[in-house]
This record gives structure tokens, sequence and C-alpha cells, in this order.
């Protein structure tokens, strides 16, 4: 049988080229969504509303 010459190994050729095109894709699709659609936390803080839990009765 002898040696596969028609192949290339996987390591180091297609694992260190491929490795950090899908890691920095991932961080770019990551930013994107962020930019892109930021997640919503509410109406904002009001320091002089005080709740009506823990109003003075």
């Amino acid at each position: 049988m002898g040696h596969n010459y028609y192949v290339e190994p996987a390591w180091p050729n297609d694992l260190l080229y491929i490795f950090p095109v899908v890691f920095l894709g991932t961080i770019a699709y990551n930013v994107g969504l962020a930019i892109l659609e930021p997640s919503i936390t509410g109406e904002p803080a009001d320091p002089f509303a005080t709740p009506l839990e823990i109003l003075p009765e």
C-alpha cells in the first residue's frame, strides 16, 4: 500500500487555517448581532421614584 500521496494531512494544513477563520467568524457574528439587535433591558431607572412595596403607610 505505501504512503498516500494524494491527500494532505488534516493537521496542521487544514486545522491551522480553519480554526482562526471559524474563531474570527464567530466573534464577528456575535459583534454584528450585538450592534444590529441590542438587547432591551427595560425602562431606565428613576432614582427619585420609590417602589410601592417600600412606601410608608
